[in-house]
């Protein structure tokens, strides 16, 4: 299950709903007055009945040639059949239903009563706030990835770095434990505060236990997106805007100078003396 829609429907409360005994113009007041498109039919026991909106009011009007007192019609004579869910239910679900184009929302129910209502809205808006946080998870594994590649330039210097913080592969231990190319959120984090590594880091990213504490919070929320555990919250959240605030004033790492061996050296001036031989 990708995500239960109890998980998106936290923190909302129960939806609004309309009796199948009040009038239209009851149900009207009701919908203008708080900007609804629809609202849930229920009987006198709170049971679902169906779904009333303003297509389903126009159609009757349309249907009956204008020839009935609409405001005064109940609201039972308007209604449509509701497309329902659980709490239980997961979010494919949802979408799918959503997907007909006569369907404009979905009313979660409980025993038969409504719990929560979705619509095209809610759900942009959640895809929105999800896509958003994941796209700062990503920024701030692009910033770490960053300072790895000031900080060890070349291939050979990160094999060294991996080797140093995750060790060697199992079968061929000339070899690190995993490619940089597939390193995780953190195995990078293991790299950059590992002993040996940690001192070429620290002009930028000290003190370590704040960035460690960080970016372990930011790991977690990772996790939660990726693996569909629930919905991050507003505190995580702002744990995410926290740390890429943080790393973005942090202080600029310098490449660090090539030292040059002693054979290209040798063959720097050979080189030379050549082209002045000529």
């Amino acid at each position: 299950m990708p995500l239960p829609l109890s998980q998106i429907l936290e923190g909302r409360r129960k939806p609004t709903c309309i009796r199948q005994k009040q009038t239209v113009r009851e149900a009207l007041q009701v919908m203008l007055g708080n900007s609804y498109n629809q609202m849930p039919v229920v009987d006198d026991n709170g049971q679902l009945k169906g779904m009333l909106s303003f297509r389903t009011i126009m159609r009757t009007y349309f249907h009956t040639g204008g020839k009935v007192d609409l405001l005064g019609l109940r609201v039972n004579d308007c209604q449509e059949p509701a497309p329902t869910l659980t709490p239980q239910d997961d979010l494919l679900e949802a979408l799918n239903l959503l997907r007909d184009r006569q369907t404009y929302g979905i009313v979660i129910v409980e025993n038969n009563v409504p719990v929560g209502i979705l619509t095209h809205s809610d759900m942009t808006a959640f895809f929105r706030a999800t896509s958003e946080l994941q796209i700062l998870v990503e920024n701030i594994e692009l910033m770490l990835r960053e300072y790895i590649e000031t900080v060890f330039p070349d291939e050979a210097s990160r094999i060294q770095a991996i080797m140093v913080s995750l060790g060697a592969d199992r079968h061929d231990a000339t070899r690190p434990a995993r490619s940089y190319e597939y390193l995780g959120f953190m195995d990078e984090l293991k790299l950059i505060t590992d002993d040996d590594n940690w001192e070429k880091f620290q002009g930028a990213l000290e003190p370590k236990d704040l960035f460690w504490n960080l970016m372990n919070e930011v790991r977690v929320t990772r996790n939660q997106l990726a693996h569909f555990r629930g919905r991050p919250d507003t505190v995580q959240y702002d744990g995410v805007r926290t740390a890429i605030d943080w790393l973005e004033t942090r202080p600029k790492l310098v490449m660090p100078e090539v030292v040059e061996s002693q054979q290209d050296t040798l063959t720097k001036q050979v080189g030379q003396e050549k082209a002045t031989n000529n």
